[in-house]
């Protein structure tokens, strides 16, 4: 069975190589840069940006984890509202640490 799996999905690819057309210029070898032209990569990168990046998916995660404690508050769990209160305060400490470091404002 796997080596007819085999056979046939080195077919299927080698029918794919062979039939497709491939047209190679210079705009479609260059980088795409999101609609504007592509830039010198020796250019020093921001590592704020990186910073800013790292701080939205933390509190991201703490928006999909805290949601689920929401629900469960209906349903009388008190040691997971402590809990989450507790996760809370140290994500929004985080925040705030951040804040008064400076890593929040955009500087180009």
């Amino acid at each position: 069975m796997c080596t007819w799996c085999y056979h046939v999905s080195t077919l299927l690819l080698l029918l794919i190589t062979t039939m497709t057309a491939t047209y190679q210029s210079t705009e479609k070898l260059s980088a795409f840069e999101c609609g504007f032209h592509s830039f010198d990569y020796r250019t020093p990168f921001s590592v704020r940006f990186s910073l800013l990046a790292v701080v939205f998916l933390v509190f991201d995660a703490e928006v999909a984890l805290l949601m689920p404690l929401f629900l469960s508050s209906m349903a009388g769990m008190n040691f997971q509202m402590i809990a989450g209160g507790v996760f809370f305060l140290i994500l929004w400490a985080g925040l705030i640490y951040e804040w008064f470091q400076g890593s929040l404002s955009w500087v180009i």
